[in-house]
């Protein structure tokens, strides 16, 4: 068998950007943090972390994010 397909794993396009725009992401938070002298910078970069989702945002989830921001706002209208 070739080593490319047992030993090394396939990078997708898709893959590398989307790690390619958490790296930008964190980094750019890292950025910020430093530059407002925050206290503990490494928190900026740990949310960007767990902030995001694990995939790419596709299909479904664009609707689900709206039906949620609209049902947010909704109910802070709804509670005036």
């Amino acid at each position: 068998m070739p080593l490319h397909t047992t030993l090394l794993p396939v990078v997708r396009t898709r893959q590398a950007v989307f790690a390619l725009n958490c790296y930008c992401a964190v980094m750019l938070a890292l950025y910020a943090a430093f530059s407002l002298d925050l206290p503990n910078p490494w928190w900026a970069m740990v949310t960007v972390f767990l902030g995001q989702p694990p995939q790419p945002l596709v299909g479904a989830i664009w609707a689900k994010a709206f039906y949620r921001t609209a049902g947010t706002a909704v109910g802070l209208i709804a509670s005036w």
